[in-house]
């Protein structure tokens, strides 16, 4: 609460899960809003906001779409674009929403690629939620688990994650299968039925002739 937004955003950059209106500019320009804490009154755009625009549209491969408009890409190419604004805002700290809802298994898998560049070359702190089990067991260092506000999973990612922990966070049983360094690509699937109404019996028994 100390700093000022301008100063907050030099520190944290922000990948939400949606992003709202879709705006017609073009490309470059949405990348460009991420280097927004760095602008100055006489000089907006400087060569160094211009080389860290062009490096975040390099890193997250979307230099093809630079000069095209945002509002003709697909919902993916949309996401990398974004995560490209944010990596130009270059912050040490990356939180990101739910990042791979908008994105097929090859696109998860080239940002998931990204995000690991970011951390190991970059040395950028990457904070994601997620439902996805096996993503985060695959992509992550360490893997938090809260539930109600409370910590109940706190693990290095390559650590057991018992069935009986994911239950308390999710609240339904789990398969016996744990999220291991050797079983990376299990996902665990929910297994508690849940129980539901009988059908009215007009419902049940269909239309009639």
């Amino acid at each position: 609460r100390a700093y000022s937004k301008r100063e907050l955003a030099r520190h944290v950059a922000f990948l939400p899960q949606t992003s709202g209106p879709v705006p017609p500019l073009r490309v470059r320009d949405i990348v460009m809003m991420g280097r927004y804490p760095y602008f100055t009154l006489f000089d907006p755009a400087s060569l160094e906001d211009r080389l860290a625009v062009q490096s975040a549209l390099d890193l997250a491969g979307t230099s093809a779409f630079a000069e095209r408009r945002f509002d003709e890409l697909s919902g993916g190419e949309r996401q990398r674009i974004l995560l490209a604004a944010a990596i130009a805002q270059d912050a040490p700290i990356l939180l990101l929403d739910e990042p791979f809802t908008f994105l097929d298994p090859a696109g998860q898998a080239e940002f998931s690629a990204i995000l690991a560049r970011l951390r190991l070359d970059r040395g950028v702190t990457v904070i994601t939620v997620t439902h996805d089990l096996g993503r985060a067991v695959s992509d992550g260092c360490r893997i938090i688990g809260l539930s109600g506000g409370t910590l109940v999973i706190d693990h290095p990612a390559g650590a057991e994650i018992s069935a009986a922990l994911l239950e308390k966070v999710y609240g339904c049983a789990f398969n016996p299968v744990s999220l291991t360094a050797a079983n990376r690509e299990t996902r665990p699937r929910c297994v508690e039925r849940i129980e539901t109404a009988p059908l009215p019996e007009t419902m049940a028994a269909g239309p009639k002739p």
